[in-house]
């Protein structure tokens, strides 16, 4: 990873292009987690790579992370869309690009259709620090550190969100949302 992030910086489109091989689905996931346009979330996802492009050549491969600082830019672009539509996220949306185990079995799917609409009711009901925690360290599956990072927050307060959102979703189940 260091290899192709030193070569972007470079000035190399091919090793740039690998980069955005390699996280550009994991990246397109986190932006329509949080907007459910579509169309939206793929100019976003490509918004967030220009940038990634623009400032690669000034990153400090010094005990870098690109793929928290990448998931930083993300966030980052998200929030700078809402802020010029003059609003800001209110649910979070469960799609068809979280990844369900596919099966033939019609009974598993309406399970699977009815447990994806218990947890996006469940996640809508929290606030949104408590969202934005699980769903990096349980949907996309970053460290306490990686989220901390991306957050920009110390591990302790990312540990102490998580805990109060897993709290406060047992109790939300507990009484059927």
């Amino acid at each position: 990873m260091e290899k192709l992030v030193r070569a972007s910086q470079t000035g190399d489109q091919e090793a740039f292009a690998l980069l955005y091989d390699e996280f550009a689905t994991k990246i397109y996931k986190f932006i329509t987690f949080k907007i459910s346009d579509t169309e939206q979330a793929e100019d976003l996802l490509q918004e967030v790579f220009i940038k990634a492009w623009r400032g690669c050549g000034s990153l400090d491969l010094h005990n870098l992370n690109f793929s928290a600082w990448l998931y930083t830019i993300a966030g980052n672009t998200v929030n700078d869309y809402f802020r010029k539509v003059y609003r800001r996220p209110q649910t979070v949306s469960l799609n068809e690009e979280i990844d369900i185990i596919a099966t033939d079995d019609t009974s598993t799917q309406a399970d699977n259709s009815i447990n994806s609409d218990i947890v996006q009711k469940a996640l809508s009901n929290l606030p949104t620090n408590y969202k934005q925690v699980l769903e990096l360290r349980f949907i996309e599956n970053f460290s306490v550190e990686e989220t901390a990072t991306i957050l920009k927050k110390s591990n302790v307060t990312v540990r102490v969100l998580q805990y109060r959102a897993l709290k406060k979703l047992e109790g939300l189940f507990k009484h059927k949302i």
